[in-house]
This record gives structure tokens, C-alpha cells and sequence, in this order.
């Protein structure tokens, strides 16, 4: 488990009313996040895209974005500490999102061979076989 925490004096100017995360730890496949003594965790799964960084007077902002949760901010970090833990995140973000993708690639091989039959169809489609290639393509892009 990798864990990334504010710097005690550089937290307090960075984040005066204490809004952002206190700690932020990095478990197999979700995050803990660690504000005024509550605990949260989120999936990997439910990250929008790969944290960012910012790098200021104060110390390293870490931003992980959530498609789900509002985004979480930890501030006042040290920015090699922080660029590590980023690191780590975004190849622990990388191995679940291909794991799932692994998972659902004979879905994606069904979908693609039908929307591929019918760029050249031998007879006319049917509408009720349009309308289930319509609906589990929309599935597949929301999740």
C-alpha cells in the first residue's frame, strides 16, 4: 500500500480550511482518501482519466478525477513524493482499465463483426437485430 500525505506547516498555508484531502492511499484496486478523520475509498475504476499534478510555492497538488465523485485534490504534498504516488496510481489505473477490457473483449468482438456485417449486408437487416446491436453498444460505452 503507497500513501501520500500533506507536509504538516506547508498543508495548513496550502489548504487553510482544510478542504482537501488529508491523505490519499493507494490499495490494489481502489484509493483511500483521508479527510478530517473520514475515510473514503474510490474504485480505480471510476477514474475519469490519469491524476494531474500542479506544482506550486506551497508544495504539489494531486488531483485524481472521479466520473462518479467530485474530484479529490491533496495539497501541500512534496512533488517528488507525489509525482511517485501519481505514478503508481496511473499504473494501477492502467492494469485495471485493460483488465476490464479483457474481460469484455469477446462483447467488443460480437459488436464489431455485426456493425461490420452491416457495411455489406447480404439481405436486409431487421430492425429488432439493429435496435439489441443499438442497445449494447450504448451499454459498452457507458460503462
Amino acid at each position: 500500500m503507497l500513501r501520500l500525505q500533506q507536509r504538516a506547516f506547508f498543508s495548513f498555508l496550502a489548504d487553510p480550511f482544510g478542504r482537501s484531502a488529508r491523505a490519499i492511499e493507494l490499495d490494489v484496486d481502489h484509493i483511500r482518501i483521508m479527510r478530517r478523520g473520514n475515510l473514503a475509498k474510490m474504485p480505480l475504476q471510476s477514474m475519469a482519466r490519469a491524476p494531474s499534478l500542479r506544482k506550486g510555492i506551497l508544495g504539489t497538488a494531486l488531483t485524481i478525477h472521479s466520473t462518479d465523485d467530485p474530484s479529490v485534490a491533496l495539497k501541500g504534498a512534496g512533488h517528488q513524493d507525489a509525482l511517485d504516488f501519481s505514478e503508481a496510481v496511473r499504473t494501477a489505473w492502467t492494469r485495471v482499465s485493460l483488465s476490464v477490457l479483457e474481460n469484455e473483449k469477446a462483447r467488443l468482438d460480437r459488436i464489431l463483426a455485426e456493425v461490420l456485417s452491416l457495411a455489406a449486408p447480404s439481405r436486409y437487416p431487421a430492425a429488432c437485430q439493429i435496435a439489441s446491436l443499438l442497445h449494447d453498444a450504448r451499454d459498452l460505452d457507458a460503462s
